[in-house]
């Protein structure tokens, strides 16, 4: 796959040795020898890459004005913005500041934790402000984040906001996050061309929590990539088998088979996989009473079957997996219990695969954090 980059600079290249301006048909051609399109029926049938490069090439925007505005370290000699290496200990000063701000959602500090350890946090424009007063008003995930990956980050401080908006009853904060969030689904439509974002986010949450005993809350994308690229084969299957049945077509349930379905040493074919799937999903499919897949499937086509949600999808999950387990060995059952003897049994038969997404979640023990309100702090623990 040519990258944008490479793209972007041939195509403009050509232009300027030409003398001219691409039109789209020109666009699809190279793009088509690029290997940039979709398929080869429809020739406007660009990829994402593709086709924001179409629109930058047809825009033909002129170049943005950076000199228009007033330096923000200029601003009515107040306002201050830097670039600032913020060690833990900085972080710890800071947040003694943070007097008034929203509870703390721990899972929010540990996904930013996780991404500051591995070395994947990137300067972006937002990151941390005080007011005139020196009152923290935005940042403090950030700032616990650093305290709990132990390690110094780069981010963009604001000195000087304003404590509040003249003639108004507002004060500054009121105006910082207002903004729609973009989800983890968005991201990988926009940026990655991934439609069905949203079930390839919670398959990879579940497959996780399958492999790590830490609590694997708020993903983000870059960790939903990761954990998709070493289960791509069984979590794209599963994406494109899922069925309507509410019961069956839960996170759990798919993440569980394809999860089994990289398990290298279980002592099974993946065609047998796949017909234990079918065996599921199918019901016309006559399965034994006695079998662990005849009770799982009744489970999961039952009454109780509206009480299942993300909520339980972890538990849903290991209880699929000892599901099959159990009809891979031939037993036999009256009813099918939960167990973690499954789960178990496929961590085991794919070490390094589990053992490189663990990882991905194993952060280093904290002291609890000492800050301005550490009520908030202890509830959210």
């Amino acid at each position: 796959m040519i990258k944008l980059a490479d793209l972007l600079d041939g195509i403009e290249a050509e232009a300027r040795a030409a003398e001219q301006r691409l039109d789209i048909q020109s666009i699809v051609a190279r793009a088509k020898q690029r290997g940039l399109i979709k398929t080869a029926r429809e020739e406007t049938a660009l990829t994402p890459a593709a086709r924001r490069l179409v629109r930058k090439l047809d825009a033909d925007l002129p170049p943005l004005d950076r000199g228009a505005g007033e330096k923000a370290t200029n601003l009515k000699g107040i306002l201050q913005t830097d670039w600032i290496d913020v060690t833990p200990d900085m972080a710890e000063a800071w947040l003694k500041r943070n007097f008034n701000n929203r509870p703390v959602s721990l899972d929010t500090v540990r996904a930013y934790a996780r991404e500051m350890k591995r070395g994947r946090w990137m300067p972006v424009h937002q990151g941390i402000a005080f007011d005139v007063n020196d009152n923290l008003v935005d940042g403090q995930h950030r700032l616990m984040g650093i305290i709990m990956a132990g390690c110094t980050v780069r981010l963009m401080v604001t000195f000087g906001l304003p404590s509040k908006i003249e003639g108004t009853r507002m004060v500054g904060m009121d105006v910082v996050d207002r903004g729609k969030t973009r989800t983890v689904a968005d991201q990988l439509k926009i940026q990655h061309g991934i439609h069905g974002g949203s079930i390839l986010a919670m398959i990879c949450n579940r497959l996780a929590a399958i492999c790590s005993p830490e609590r694997t809350r708020r993903l983000s994308v870059g960790e939903i990539l990761d954990i998709h690229d070493q289960f791509k084969a069984g979590v794209d299957w599963m994406i494109e088998a899922r069925p309507r049945e509410h019961g069956l077509k839960q996170a759990g349930v798919l993440a569980a088979f394809a999860f089994a379905y990289h398990a290298e040493g279980a002592d099974w074919a993946k065609g047998q996989l796949e017909t234990y799937w079918h065996q599921l999903t199918d019901a016309a499919q006559e399965l034994n009473p006695r079998w662990p897949l005849y009770h799982l499937r009744t489970f999961l086509t039952g009454d109780a079957a509206i009480l299942l949600s993300r909520g339980n999808d972890r538990a849903l999950a290991e209880l699929v997996l000892q599901a099959l387990m159990l009809q891979q060995r031939g037993e036999t059952i009256s009813e099918l219990t939960h167990a973690l003897e499954g789960a178990v049994y496929y961590r085991s038969c794919q070490p390094e695969r589990v053992a490189s997404i663990s990882g991905i979640f194993a952060l280093p023990e904290v002291k609890p954090l000492k800050t301005a309100e550490p009520k908030k702090w202890r509830k959210a623990a």
